[in-house]
């Protein structure tokens, strides 16, 4: 409560918090119940599921994202997911969403489920964010702007894709990903979701924050009009 007191108090909102369910050790139920919980204290209009999928049968992941969907809906929140390239928690293997394939999957099972388009993931997953981006238009809630690079000027070469390349984060505009075209895409397109600047590997942190800042601001004010 403390914590939330002062984020609150710095003016400061929760755009979405993220859960990973695991339902080998875990019942729907109690992980809907804090789930409920968490997004009640937060405000956050976004909820992001990241499920664990092994030696779980996939209509189950489902059953119980159709559940949370509604029960969240009726709160004011939205269900998201997004194309995960990390391996899940203990399991070493990597999830089905990691691809734009798997997160379509989802969607298609999950009727009122949306993307949270993440960009450098997608293209660890083997699609570049433009491509992605027009295979989701309509289903995209909110935007990780992730950059990265083929060497490691501001991070290790850390994540491996799916063809076997290595790529390390940099600060957003400051990699190959050409993210200021991302930016103006979406807002051409006039999709109505939240930007999130996501740099969070970076050697330094600060340098990182500085960059990001400075990049997106320049891309907005190129893209939006002037007052």
């Amino acid at each position: 409560p403390e914590f939330l007191e002062a984020v609150s108090a710095a003016g400061i909102r929760f755009t979405d918090i993220f859960f990973s369910p695991d339902l080998r050790v875990v019942s729907p139920d109690a992980v809907l119940e804090e789930l409920l919980r968490a997004v009640e204290r937060t405000k956050a209009p976004f909820a992001m599921a990241i499920p664990c999928e092994k030696d779980v049968p996939r209509e189950k992941i489902y059953e119980m994202l159709r559940r949370f969907q509604k029960a969240l809906a009726d709160i004011g929140c939205r269900l998201t997911m997004e194309p995960f390239d990390c391996k899940w928690g203990d399991t070493n293997e990597f999830v089905s969403y990691r691809t734009l394939a798997g997160i379509q999957t989802y969607l298609e099972n999950v009727p009122g489920l949306l993307c949270c388009f993440d960009s450098g993931n997608f293209q660890r997953g083997g699609t570049a964010w433009e491509e992605a981006a027009t295979a989701l238009q309509g289903k995209i809630a909110n935007v990780h702007l992730k950059d990265l690079r083929r060497d490691e000027l501001y991070a290790p070469l850390a994540k491996k894709s799916v063809d076997g390349s290595l790529w390390s984060m940099a600060p957003v505009g400051c990699g190959e990903l050409h993210l200021n075209e991302c930016l103006k895409k979406f807002l051409r397109d006039n999709t109505t979701c939240t930007f999130a600047l996501e740099y969070g590997v970076c050697r330094s942190l600060q340098e990182a924050h500085r960059l990001s800042i400075a990049n997106a601001s320049a891309w907005l004010q190129e893209c939006l009009p002037a007052k």
